[in-house]
């Protein structure tokens, strides 16, 4: 990239993704010296008189050392830990959290402006359900809610909660567990706050094309069908007969004729793939926020990068995000920035769901405390 795509200050008029006057609002200040990044190229923009280099949008900035952000991508997509990680690109494991914490933020805002757009090529038919894992120990177990197409298996937006410990326990253990549920905070409510979080992107799916019907798959968990009796967009459009709530039994086989199965796939895939995920794995997740990152980043990777289908001559589809309808075109032109050029939170600030905004600004509720680590102030103004 030789020239700058956007003005830095949000409340210039220059400040747009891709300006299209690429040569006519800013104009050329020099050189400065770096020892980091050599000699890059300084602007000014006509507007607004802000002077900025190069450096401001590369996704390496107010960086020191040079990190290949595409190994990050698939270590952790094979299953590998944050130590793992570290040893091999000769690193320390909070430079690799760094690096972590600035992909994800790209990955979120790129999926929202490949997804903002389209009409998804669905057939009306959408999946939900949660991911059971835990977080610092299994005495925290966490849930996941994906919402998940039918067809393309597209993961359209995932939501988080943690719970109290359930199940059969020994007396030594509860005692252990009534020692830290005392120290720690649980969230009220948070199993209907996150699946209603799930509702309002499905919500807005809706909207794109209310010329048909849809079917909202999920297991026949309580909170599930008070949450659509509850939310005041899905109650209407149920009154209508434009949704169906279709229930399907947790214990049913899961095969590819289960009406579950997009879910279901997502979340054997995610077991496989992440090594905090894996089942009674050691390799855990020990904040909440840091861990939604890394899930962001993996649900990035399937939907616009991982294969559709393997198998090349059956395949109609490169990857999930062309089976949903995003444009092929868009998707490569993306993935040639997603890895080198910051996108703004200013970009997408307005347009990404609740739980997306409260990773991005490191509010993910964690029992411990809500925030564990700073993040750098650039990457949430």
């Amino acid at each position: 990239m030789n020239y700058p795509p956007y003005c830095p200050n949000k409340d210039c008029e220059n400040h747009q993704f891709d300006h299209p006057y690429r040569t006519k609002w800013y104009w050329k200040k020099g050189h400065y010296h770096s020892a980091a990044a050599g000699s890059p190229r300084r602007f000014q923009c006509k507007k607004c008189k802000t002077i900025f280099s190069m450096r401001t949008f590369s996704i390496d900035y107010f960086t020191k050392k040079k990190i290949n952000y595409k190994r990050i991508l698939l270590f952790l997509v094979s299953c590998s830990s944050i130590r793992a990680m570290a040893r091999a690109l000769n690193c320390n494991t909070e430079t690799i959290q760094n690096r972590i914490r600035r992909l994800s933020r790209n990955m979120m805002a790129a999926s929202q402006l490949l997804t903002e757009n389209i009409t998804p090529h669905e057939k009306g038919t959408f999946a939900a359900d949660g991911l059971e894992s835990f977080i610092s120990s299994q005495f925290f177990p966490t849930n996941i809610n994906i919402l998940v197409g039918k067809y393309s298996q597209f993961v359209y937006d995932f939501s988080y909660f943690v719970f109290h410990r359930k199940g059969r326990t020994t007396e030594e253990q509860k005692k252990k567990m009534k020692a830290l549920y005392q120290e720690v905070h649980f969230e009220q409510g948070g199993a209907t706050r996150s699946f209603m979080e799930i509702l309002d992107s499905f919500s807005r799916i809706m909207t794109k094309d209310l010329s048909r019907s849809y079917i909202l798959d999920t297991d026949e968990n309580k909170i599930y069908r008070n949450c659509m009796k509850s939310h005041e967009s899905i109650r209407f459009f149920m009154s209508k007969k434009k949704i169906r709530h279709r229930l399907t039994h947790s214990k049913e086989e899961r095969n590819f004729q289960n009406k579950l199965y997009a879910v279901n796939y997502i979340d054997r895939e995610v077991r496989k793939d992440m090594a905090e995920h894996v089942r009674e794995t050691e390799r855990f997740g020990r904040n909440s926020n840091n861990a939604m990152e890394r899930f962001g980043i993996y649900m990035f990777w399937h939907n616009f990068m991982k294969p559709f289908r393997i198998n090349k001559k059956k395949r109609k589809y490169r990857t999930h995000g062309e089976a949903a309808g995003c444009d092929q075109k868009s998707i490569e032109k993306m993935l040639n920035s997603v890895f080198s050029m910051i996108i703004p939170y200013s970009f997408v600030e307005k347009k990404i769901s609740v739980f997306m905004k409260s990773i991005w600004e490191h509010r993910v509720h964690t029992p411990d405390g809500l925030n564990r680590q700073e993040v750098p102030q650039f990457l949430i103004a």
